[in-house]
């Protein structure tokens, strides 16, 4: 993304007290929206967009993937926020703790009273949105029981009741059933982290052609071991007790 600031970091107040980067979709767009402290008549603005519109990354939670998606958004006049899920940067900023699907719930919710202050709601009056790629549906459903001043939510290829029928949801299912091939394949990919960073990018080249050269280097030269045990706790033991409270929403 060319625009500066476009990343930053938040912490949670409180328990977790978890760190997350942020991507936004114009510089000091998050410091506007949390600053309450200036009166009305100080407060500037970083653009003149009336909707605001707040997403939950999948899995991995890495916010560099969403860059492309929030130039585009920015076209159709929204202001976007995508709340990376803690522990999952490249640059670790938790002193490696590790983090539950619980955690990152908290989480998102201590972003979002902090963002979605009395000025917030004033500006972008109904016009507040959120949305969940993958497991970060499950995040966004959470937040709207716990919101009354969304109006909509979105799911994009949601993580959601019943994913362990789809195609993705069978493999992830079989692999985290078996303690024996989800412990030899979380070894695996260990391995790969002691391995040669030449060999790690041609990893990633063939695991995923669709990265950006950019944001392939960005991972080789940060290879962050907490991403992988944050990423693969998830698997191992949220999924399958999580997505089966969504069934009431």
């Amino acid at each position: 993304m060319s625009l500066p600031n476009a990343i930053v970091t938040w912490q949670c107040p409180s328990r977790p007290f978890s760190v997350v980067e942020v991507l936004q979709s114009c510089p000091n767009l998050l410091d506007y929206l949390c600053e309450t402290s200036c009166t009305e008549a100080m407060r500037r603005p970083p653009s003149t967009h009336r909707k605001l519109f707040i997403l939950f990354p999948g899995n991995p939670g890495l916010v560099h993937f969403y860059e492309r998606f929030v130039e585009l958004m920015t076209v159709r006049r929204l202001d976007v926020l995508v709340m990376g899920f803690a522990g999952h940067s490249f640059v670790d900023q938790n002193n490696g703790r590790v983090f539950d699907l619980q955690d990152q719930v908290e989480t998102a919710e201590h972003f979002l009273r902090a963002v979605l202050t009395p000025y917030t709601l004033k500006w972008y009056g109904k016009h507040i949105y959120i949305g969940g790629h993958s497991i970060g549906a499950f995040v966004a459903m959470q937040m709207l029981t716990r919101f009354p001043c969304i109006k909509r939510c979105f799911s994009l290829c949601g993580l959601l009741s019943n994913a362990q029928n789809s195609p993705n949801g069978k493999r992830l299912f079989f692999l985290c059933s078996h303690a024996v091939i989800y412990g030899l394949f979380t070894f695996c990919v260990m391995l790969l982290l002691l391995m040669p960073k030449a060999v790690v990018s041609m990893f990633l080249r063939w695991y995923a052609p669709s990265v950006s050269p950019p944001l392939r280097r960005l991972m080789t030269r940060h290879l962050n071991p907490n991403i992988l045990w944050n990423c693969f706790l998830w698997p191992g033991r949220s999924y399958v007790r999580y997505v089966k409270l969504t069934d009431h929403l």
